[in-house]
């Protein structure tokens, strides 16, 4: 699977801002703990990042995880509202097992994972992204699964960046 794990050492270098900005925002929640979980987060902290959020629940069946809010943004780049979908739905199915892969690492590691990749779904036009995948729970168990997407391309550079940045 293509992606890395992110430690403390943080997002590589160059990295669009907003990806940053849920990374820091994700380790202030976590208050020592592995990962927050669902309730430390609230939506007003974070309005500029809404839009490319997707929140993914982690369901008992251990092969199914369901999409239980999609932004407007990361719809609009998966060109379609997956709200109430099986993650999965509408992939190619060479990219199934890397797309479950993923969740399933975040799943049981209980890591946040980087990747730049092109988006595979059928409905998409292959649009190079940007993704971050952050666990969310309680008792170190993984129930939820907060991601990001942004589009390669993005605000980078330094002025751009620090607009986004929450601080410590």
């Amino acid at each position: 699977m293509s992606f890395k794990v992110i430690g403390e050492e943080g997002l590589p270098d160059g990295v669009d801002a907003r990806l940053v900005s849920l990374l820091v925002y994700w380790r202030q929640k976590r208050s020592g703990r592995r990962f927050p979980s669902r309730k430390d987060l609230d939506p007003i902290d974070i309005p500029r990042l809404l839009p490319f959020l997707t929140l993914v629940d982690v369901v008992p069946d251990p092969h199914c995880f369901v999409y239980r809010l999609v932004g407007t943004a990361a719809a609009g780049i998966l060109r379609r509202d997956l709200t109430g979908a099986p993650v999965g739905h509408g992939l190619i199915d060479q990219e199934l097992d890397e797309v479950m892969g993923r969740y399933r690492y975040v799943r049981d590691a209980g890591v946040v994972l980087y990747q730049s990749v092109q988006t595979q779904e059928h409905a998409n036009d292959y649009t190079l992204v940007d993704r971050l995948m952050t666990p969310l729970g309680d008792d170190g168990e993984v129930s939820k699964i907060l991601s990001m997407i942004v589009p390669v391309g993005g605000p980078a550079n330094a002025s751009e960046r620090d607009s986004f940045l929450l601080s410590d």
